[in-house]
């Protein structure tokens, strides 16, 4: 309800859902049904929701639709979808003296929408115990004996005490000039760490603002993506230049060090991307062969320091560089008007889930929708 899906999967998913409703409802002979259940096994094949939009982009309104465009169609056809601009207001811009940053009180007096671009918003992290809490040396004393997984040369991981990795930071650690430079994997990258696993009492140091809840954590357990980490890493480590997981909304929250940001728009994704071969551009080392529209690219740079909260819309492709010893926390998540969406395709799941266990008792596929 209230959602527009424009894609072949959700199409099919959402006449399933609305066919196999209808023969419940109506007590109707279950051909209906189980040849829905058949179309919808093909289609999709979900496990958790990390899987439901594929290749799709979600791009959500401020009246709770939802619209799902292809990824791959909108690159050929270059969809001219919202240009990039900082803020949606430029006095609260100066005011705040920050380009591009508005008050997390000015977002809270334009309603439940979230910003449709990458926006710096203030005070967010107000209050936050993380902030004089978590230090490298914190973690070290604290959580040196737990195992991580650090990303090294070529992307490859490799398991490691917590504080074997920050005893080396001496070792790799890039110099100023060096880490504005700096290539991915050059400098090995504890990315993306599921903290939430082994040190849940984290959770405990910091509290998400309202407009950014992730409503992920309204679906059952096992639905919830595992999608809030910590990054953390010497001066020089860099996170090549990506769109997040499953096309979700993000924040990320710098809690110590700096952290150069270069984000992209929407509408700017096939200058920094090679459908061919599905990789992106380094932007700070361009092969202009490979990819020769990324000249008429307009990215957007931002250096975050300690305390800043950094918002990214889904489908923005960044670059992130680590121009100090960094750690920085990040949500990828699922905001209000999108759950929607989400919910009716997990019932979608239970919903075929009864119909074939119902088949499966009865050994009649005609009596699943008796």
């Amino acid at each position: 309800q209230g959602c527009i899906f424009s894609s072949r999967r959700a199409t099919a998913q959402e006449s399933y859902f609305m066919t196999v409703a209808e023969s419940l409802a109506n007590g109707e002979d279950g051909d209906r049904a189980d040849h829905a259940v058949a179309e919808a096994e093909e289609a999709v094949k979900p496990i958790s929701c990390m899987a439901i939009f594929e290749n799709c982009m979600v791009n959500g309104f401020a009246d709770g639709k939802v619209m799902l465009y292809d990824m791959e169609a909108m690159q050929s056809a270059s969809m001219k979808l919202p240009s990039m601009v900082l803020s949606n207001n430029s006095e609260q811009c100066c005011d705040a003296g920050r380009p591009g940053a508005v008050p997390i009180a000015s977002l809270a007096a334009c309603g439940a929408a979230l910003p449709i671009t990458a926006t710096l918003v203030l005070d967010a992290t107000s209050g936050w115990e993380a902030l004089q809490k978590w230090t490298l040396e914190h973690f070290h004393e604290q959580y040196g004996d737990l195992t991580v997984s650090v990303t090294h040369v070529g992307g490859k991981r490799a398991e490691c005490k917590l504080a074997e990795y920050i005893e080396n930071f001496p070792e790799v650690r890039l110099d100023e000039a060096q880490a504005l430079s700096a290539k991915p994997g050059q400098t090995p990258y504890l990315r993306g760490w599921f903290f939430e696993a082994q040190a849940p009492e984290l959770l405990q140091d910091f509290t998400v603002p309202t407009l950014f809840q992730d409503w992920f954590e309204r679906l059952p357990k096992a639905w919830r993506p595992p999608f809030h980490w910590i990054f953390l890493g010497p001066r020089g480590s860099c996170t090549p230049m990506h769109i997040d997981p499953t096309l979700t909304h993000a924040w990320l929250a710098q809690i110590q060090g700096r952290k150069r940001f270069l984000l992209f728009p929407p509408n700017a994704v096939c200058t920094v991307h090679d459908a061919a071969t599905g990789t992106f551009v380094d932007p700070y080392h361009p092969d202009m062969e490979k990819y020769p529209n990324f000249s008429m690219s307009r990215g957007l740079e931002v250096v975050l320091e300690p305390g800043d909260f950094l918002y990214i819309p889904p489908n923005w492709a960044h670059h992130v560089t680590c121009i100090d010893d960094s750690l920085s926390l990040t949500f990828n998540f699922l905001p209000k008007e999108h759950f929607s969406a989400v919910r009716t395709l997990f019932l979608m799941k239970k919903v075929a889930k009864v119909q074939r266990e119902r088949t499966d008792e009865s050994g009649d596929p005609a009596s699943a929708a008796e």
